[in-house]
C-alpha cells in the first residue's frame, strides 16, 4: 500500500512553474531514499488532499521577511525543517487533507495534517464511515501522588485507563486497564499525546498509584506499540490487539496480571532542554533556569562549567562586570555595565 500511494504521487508530469527555461519533469519511480522525499498522497482513505505545502512555503527570505504565501509555524513544525532539510524542494512536506461526506476523519497530532519523515515515511490521517467510527479516550490515575501534577495542575503521570467511545462521544466500553506486554515508549507518547502533551516513557505502577488500582476493572488492550514519536494511537504506525482478542489468538501467554498494568509519564521535551524566566530589577537581571529531559527535572549545578550565560538588550548582547553567582537555580549577574534600562 505505502509503495502504491507513492508511485501514485510521482506519476504525473508538470513543468517548472518558476523558471522560463521550459523544463519538464518526467515520471520516475526510485526508493524513498534516492527520491528525496516521502510521496505524501493525494488521495487517503475516503478522503484526499486540498493543500500542499513546499519548504519554501515555510521557509523566510534572504531578508527574513515573511513570504506572501509562508506556513504558520509551531516550534514542532520549524523542528521539523531540519529533518526536511534534504529532501527534494519540489516536493511536498506538508498536506492538508479532507474527508468525503458521511466520513469521519481520524486526526494526526496536527489534525487535518500529514507530514514527512526524514526516513521517507509519512504520517497522514484518514477517513472511516460515520457508521465505523470509534475513538479511545484516555485518562491518567496517580493515586493523589502530587509529584505527578505539574503546577498547572494536570496530572502528567499515573495508571493509564482508556474507554472507547462512537462518533457521538457515547461510551462502548466501561474504564478499563491496558497491559504493558510488547509496549514501547513511542506507544506511551501517543497516549500522552491524547492528553495535551507531545512525549511519554513508560513507568512502573508505583505504590501511591496502586491506590487507584482498588477498583477492579478489565484489561481492554495489550501489545501497543509504536515505531515513530509523533502519532496518535490509531495511526497506521502503531499497532496493538484487543485484550479478548489476544487471549482467543494466544491463550494463556496472552494472559495479564497487575504488574502488567500500563503506567506513562507524560512530558513536553524528550531532549535536554532549559526553560528561561526572566525577572529584573533596575539593578538586576535574574534568570530562572529549569533544565528538564524526559520529564525529569536537572540540577544545573552540576553544570555549571558547560553552562554559558547571555542578557540581551533589544537584540544586543549586554556586558556584565564581575561574576555569575548561583543560587538554587537562578544566575545573577552582580551588576550591569553602563545599562540604565529597566526593560529587556
Amino acid at each position: 500500500m505505502l509503495v502504491r500511494r507513492i508511485r501514485t504521487c510521482i506519476t504525473s508530469l508538470f513543468c517548472d512553474e518558476d523558471t522560463t527555461s521550459g523544463v519538464t519533469y518526467f515520471p520516475e519511480c526510485k526508493s524513498r531514499e534516492e527520491a528525496g522525499h516521502c510521496g505524501l498522497p493525494n488521495y487517503i482513505e475516503n478522503g484526499q488532499a486540498v493543500e500542499f505545502m513546499f519548504k519554501k512555503d515555510m521557509m523566510m527570505d534572504n531578508n527574513g521577511d515573511d513570504k506572501e504565501n509562508m506556513a504558520e509555524m509551531d516550534d514542532w513544525m520549524k523542528d521539523k525543517m531540519k529533518d526536511w532539510e534534504m529532501m527534494d524542494d519540489m516536493m511536498p512536506m506538508v498536506a492538508k487533507y479532507e474527508c468525503e461526506q458521511g466520513n469521519v476523519m481520524r486526526h494526526t497530532m496536527k489534525e487535518q495534517m500529514g507530514w514527512c519523515r526524514k526516513d521517507g515515511s509519512f504520517e497522514i490521517p484518514f477517513c472511516v464511515p460515520r457508521e465505523d467510527y470509534n475513538d479511545v479516550k484516555f485518562q491518567l490515575h496517580n493515586g493523589g501522588n502530587k509529584k505527578m501534577v505539574n503546577k498547572e495542575g494536570r496530572v502528567f503521570g499515573g495508571v493509564v485507563l482508556s474507554m472507547t467511545v462512537n462518533a457521538d462521544g457515547e461510551p462502548t466500553t466501561d474504564w478499563q486497564y491496558g497491559c504493558n506486554d510488547r509496549s514501547n515508549d513511542y506507544a506511551a507518547g501517543a497516549i500522552c499525546r491524547t492528553l495535551g502533551f507531545m512525549h511519554g516513557a513508560r513507568i512502573p505502577v508505583l505504590k501511591s498509584m496502586a491506590k487507584s488500582l482498588e477498583v477492579e476493572r478489565e484489561f481492554g488492550w495489550t501489545h501497543f506499540s509504536c515505531d515513530y514519536d509523533d502519532t496518535l494511537p490509531y495511526s497506521h504506525h502503531c499497532k496493538g490487539a484487543l485484550f479478548d482478542d489476544a487471549m482467543d489468538q494466544m491463550g494463556t501467554k496472552a494472559k495479564c496480571f497487575d504488574f502488567d498494568i500500563a503506567a506513562v509519564k507524560c512530558f513536553q521535551n524528550s531532549m535536554f532542554n532549559i526553560d528561561v524566566d526572566v525577572r529584573f530589577s533596575k539593578r538586576k537581571i535574574m534568570c530562572n533556569a529549569q533544565a528538564s529531559k524526559k520529564g525529569n527535572q536537572i540540577d544545573l549545578r552540576s553544570m555549571m562549567d558547560d553552562i554559558e550565560v547571555k542578557f540581551m538588550l533589544d537584540n544586543e548582547e549586554i556586558e556584565t562586570e564581575g561574576w555569575f553567582t548561583i543560587k538554587g537555580k537562578v544566575l545573577r549577574p552582580s551588576t550591569i555595565s553602563g545599562k540604565r534600562s529597566s526593560s529587556v
